[in-house]
């Protein structure tokens, strides 16, 4: 007896659990490797961010810089600014407020007091 060539596998054995269409689409899926290509334009140009994206991360620099205030009138000043607002809390050991529920304008004041210091 001879051989010739390569013998072909069995076909796949079908679960008899998975509908007929779920088997399908599975093997259409199998196939993408090669079918999806990314264009290397998507990576060099990401989408613009948002103004909610700009404005959190501007929130997040005036973070850092409360957090990194070493001179207490510095930080004296901030602690005026946003008790002004009325929006913090006042425990044994901290003075607590967020960012995001302050007004545009306290942030903008923030902001110029930083540029100020800097």
């Amino acid at each position: 007896m001879r051989r010739r060539g390569k013998r072909k596998s069995p076909p796949a054995e079908v679960d008899a659990e998975q509908p007929r269409e779920k088997i399908i689409k599975e093997e259409e899926n199998n196939n993408s490797d090669d079918e999806r290509k990314v264009s290397s334009t998507e990576d060099a140009n990401p989408p613009p961010k948002t103004e909610a994206e700009d404005y959190m991360g501007m929130l997040r620099d005036l973070q850092h810089k409360i957090m990194g205030l070493k001179d207490n009138s510095d930080l004296q000043k901030v602690v005026q600014l946003i008790a002004e607002t009325g929006r913090y809390e006042v425990s044994a050991h901290t003075f607590d407020f967020d960012l995001c529920l302050l007004d545009r304008s306290t942030v903008r004041q923030l902001q110029d007091f930083f540029s100020s210091i800097s």
